[in-house]
């Protein structure tokens, strides 16, 4: 570059440009899942994170599996569902750019047009890998990093299966709708992919099965970050 800030570390990788604006944590929080309605109106055992901006992206980090439900419009921004077991404790990390931390220390850096891109008092987004792949079961199993650090997973898009099983009551067939997707669960020093257990969509009393929807999106996309200290 002719002119400006740019800083580098010891592997010759830039970690501040002015040109470049950086991912900062925005907001951090824990939660509980619980029972909450998904995007169909139908209840999940779950979590649910809403940003203020469309350009935010959610990480999470959770105790059981956590799978990517849905992520819908939710007036500026957007409505995360993730599906984790009753009970199981979510955390979630929210990155957004230019976060301003407004203290009154530090360094900040902006660009020419006058947009803060790099603030020293915000933690940066640090991206540990990135997964991606057509098949999701590729995958499963425990993937280890360093074992002094702790892990999150953004979700690039929904993947997993859907279905239906039918269950004779009487004269009428019972016909239950669930969706199975991917998940993580925080282990030592990484993640733990496996398939999460179905969970129901919905249900309907009928005198005759329809067509069973089988359908399986197998590409997976994930963002793995380094979450430690944060």
């Amino acid at each position: 570059m002719p002119a400006g800030l740019q800083i580098f570390n010891t592997s010759g990788t830039i970690q501040i440009d002015e040109n470049y604006q950086n991912y900062m944590l925005l907001a951090k929080g824990t939660v509980t899942s619980g029972s909450l309605l998904d995007d169909a109106g139908l209840p999940i055992n779950g979590v649910q994170v809403f940003t203020s901006s469309v350009t935010e992206f959610v990480a999470v980090r959770g105790s059981d599996r956590v799978a990517l439900h849905s992520i819908l419009p939710s007036g500026a921004g957007l409505r995360y569902v993730f599906a984790a077991p009753f009970g199981s404790s979510v955390t979630y990390y929210r990155y957004a750019l230019g976060v301003n931390s407004a203290q009154p220390y530090g360094l900040q850096v902006f660009n020419a047009a006058g947009a803060l891109v790099f603030d020293a008092m915000c933690p940066s987004m640090r991206i540990e890998t990135i997964l991606n792949g057509p098949d999701y079961a590729a995958f499963f199993g425990d993937w280890v990093w360093n074992a002094s650090k702790q892990y999150a997973v953004a979700y690039g898009a929904w993947s997993g299966s859907i279905g239906m099983d039918v269950t004779p009551v009487g004269t009428q067939l019972l016909i239950e709708y669930w969706r199975s997707s991917p998940s993580a669960t925080a282990i030592a020093g990484g993640l733990r992919f496996s398939l999460n257990s179905r969970y129901w969509t919905r249900s309907q009393m009928v005198t005759s099965a329809p067509a069973n929807p089988a359908y399986k999106f197998g590409k997976f996309q994930a963002l793995i970050v380094d979450v430690t200290g944060q």
